[in-house]
């Protein structure tokens, strides 16, 4: 059940990602950085795919979904809408409440997931890697307001070519 719930709801996430580079709305969420004190308060989701570092800043969103028995929360990251669809996305459904900790890919479930869409339209996800992927999401912090965590794995291309993401990092607001 939760399998199918999942997947029914992160392959639509994923081709409207992919299709126009906007999941949630298409203004962004940013923070004030801290001059003073040189230090990045604001929002963020950054990464490294295959060695290369991706940083978002701009358009970074989180989105909350309680239902009885499923609890989803999507984060995503979007470069400059206008130039570039780029983006990250990550899907977390679990049982009620969601909690601070890490949660690891599990044999025959779609969650959690992520998928990525670079600047010319390809679409990654752990979702088209044959074998485990190695994905785990972690919550380090969870909030009615935000969301903090860290994230890596295996994605693969729809050609089964794998991708390595790792370092990945995001804080989030929820809208």
């Amino acid at each position: 059940m939760m399998k199918n719930t999942v997947r029914k709801l992160i392959l639509p996430l994923i081709l409207v990602l992919s299709g126009c580079g906007l999941l949630f709305f298409s203004t962004g969420c940013s923070k004030e950085v801290s001059q003073e004190e040189g230090l990045d308060t604001g929002y963020f989701f950054r990464f490294t795919l295959d060695g290369q570092a991706k940083d978002y800043k701009e358009n970074i969103l989180a989105e909350r979904r309680l239902e009885p028995s499923l609890e989803t929360i999507i984060i995503q990251g979007l470069a400059d809408l206008s130039t570039d669809p780029s983006g990250m996305l990550l899907v977390l459904a679990e049982q009620p409440p969601v909690i601070t900790k890490t949660y690891p890919e599990v044999p025959g479930r779609d969650a959690p997931a992520m998928a990525f869409t670079d600047s010319i339209g390809t679409v990654f996800t752990n979702l088209f890697v044959p074998t485990a992927s190695g994905f785990e999401l972690t919550i380090s912090q969870i909030s009615s307001g935000t969301v903090r965590g860290t994230f890596k794995g295996q994605m693969a291309d729809a050609n089964g070519n794998i991708h390595n993401v790792t370092d990945g990092v995001f804080y989030a607001p929820f809208r």
